[in-house]
């Protein structure tokens, strides 16, 4: 399932779910639907709604049961419903979107706490309207939200947090080191095993650097047969190379596509209409996770898993080794992984959806994120002033991945050799004088010329009162 879409409160709902799904088609091949007097709820996908028998429920994503980890069917979502109504979501984890309707009058929507699953609402006098993406209610004409990660949405209660990030050093106890090691790879296997269980072709992206090589490498230990991986890069690049060494130390059935200058010049209209952003950043980022989820459905994949999140809850971006306290460090982690779902997440979320995929993230299981959250910094920076990034998940994968163990960290448009192709290529295509007169004549930073050209291509989509719904990369403190 890629999408959950509705209507309540309207008169004319189910006319309305048409329009919200037509901008949709991509995350399924049809719409199925629910329907009531004033009320419409749908799922874009190929899975028939109707053939549950109970009350409306429609998830994307996944739920489990916060105790056993258990994955929920829709009769026990509808039991929990029945029994605490909103109050289930306490007892909830995994990646979510997930409406229930009790097929008259009373719902809840509720957005998983991390924020993984992406969901924007709109509202037109009483009548109530939610989609995956903010294009699909440009038409509705009222202001457009972001669904906040943590809560759900019940007529009468309005928005309620159900979920608040425990402060630091107040998540679960913390072992010796080399009680974590083992505990950390024991939490790894386990979710990388839960989220392949699936009847779905199932698939992992292949970076070749540290956190895909991991999940990559587990998958293969876990099944103990080939499992397919995917790799994109510009011909020669450091991502194939290395995923090539990984792909052959663990015996998998590698997927590799080379791409040049004019393929991203020719894709990158669309991934900004996909992403809905210009973020320079993030655009050049998603063009390679664009083109590997294009492979990865072009083989018949569903499911795809990927390393995203553990730079978060690791430490693993440069600028972190230059701020000047552990205090201040590790407030930068907490402020990055709450922000996760308008950056990295989306671009992942995005991607995948676009073939409609749905993309699974082991590093950023609920209680793998609390825990490494409260790792003594020196587990995760190592070293003097340069400094050992996510220096215990490289220990605890150096026999299985040798020296990719210990890869140097880069972003994904760098591994893949597409870094610095796009920003050349604007450079030369606009002015300076251009640059500086367009750049004022706008109401959002443009902080380059490349970042003026993705900004020209979001316009061409999309107007410019949704531009503050785009998150931008910064550094959070």
């Amino acid at each position: 399932m890629s999408g959950v879409i509705g209507v309540f409160q309207s008169p004319n709902g189910d006319d309305e779910l048409n329009d919200l799904a037509a901008s949709l088609k991509y995350r399924g091949e049809k719409i199925t639907k629910r329907k009531g007097k004033g009320y419409s709820l749908g799922t874009m996908s190929t899975e028939e709604l109707d053939g549950y028998p109970g009350i409306p429920i429609v998830l994307e994503g996944y739920c489990r049961a916060k105790e056993t980890g258990e994955l929920l069917e829709k009769k026990e979502l509808e039991k929990m419903y029945l029994e605490t109504g909103p109050e289930m979501l306490h007892d909830i984890e995994g990646e979510f979107i997930l409406a229930i309707w009790n097929g008259i009058d009373d719902y809840i929507l509720a957005r998983d706490r991390m924020g993984v699953k992406s969901l924007y609402y709109s509202r037109k006098g009483e009548a109530f309207f939610f989609a995956p993406e903010f294009k699909a209610l440009l038409d509705v004409g009222g202001e457009i939200d972001e669904f906040p990660p943590g809560h759900y949405y019940h007529p009468a209660r309005g928005f309620t947090r159900y979920f608040k990030w425990p402060d630091q050093h107040k998540g679960p106890k913390i072992g010796s080191l080399e009680q974590e090691k083992k505990k950390l790879r024991d939490i790894l296997k386990e979710e990388v095993g839960k989220m392949t269980q699936t009847d779905k072709r199932w698939g992992l992206y292949l970076s070749g650097g540290l956190d895909s090589s991991v999940v990559a490498c587990i998958a293969a230990e876990i099944y103990n047969k080939p499992v397919d991986v995917f790799t994109v890069g510009i011909k020669g690049s450091e991502d194939i190379q290395f995923a090539k060494e990984v792909a052959q130390r663990i015996g998998a059935r590698h997927h590799v596509y080379t791409y040049d200058l004019e393929e991203m010049l020719e894709v990158v209209p669309w991934v900004i209409y996909h992403l809905e952003s210009f973020d320079s950043a993030f655009v050049r980022s998603s063009i390679p996770n664009y083109l590997a989820a294009r492979l990865a459905r072009e083989h018949g994949m569903e499911i795809m898993l990927t390393g995203e999140g553990s730079d978060e809850i690791f430490a693993g971006y440069d600028y972190l080794k230059d701020i000047e306290s552990s205090k201040k460090i590790n407030n930068e982690l907490h402020k990055l992984v709450k922000k996760m779902h308008g950056t990295g997440l989306e671009r992942v979320n995005r991607m995948n959806a676009a073939f409609g995929m749905e993309c699974r993230l082991p590093f950023l299981a609920q209680h793998l994120v609390e825990r490494v959250m409260n790792y003594p910094l020196e587990w995760k920076l190592k070293g003097d002033e340069e400094g050992v990034d996510k220096w215990i998940l490289r220990e605890c994968y150096t026999d299985e991945l040798s020296d990719v163990a210990w890869r140097e960290k880069q972003q994904f448009d760098q591994g893949s050799g597409s870094s610095g192709l796009l920003e050349n290529y604007a450079d030369k295509r606009i002015s300076d004088a251009d640059y500086h007169r367009e750049k004022e004549q706008v109401e959002v930073a443009i902080r380059s010329k490349e970042e003026l050209m993705y900004y020209g291509f979001f316009r061409e989509k999309f107007p410019e009162k949704v531009a503050s719904l785009v998150g931008r990369w910064v550094s959070t403190g």
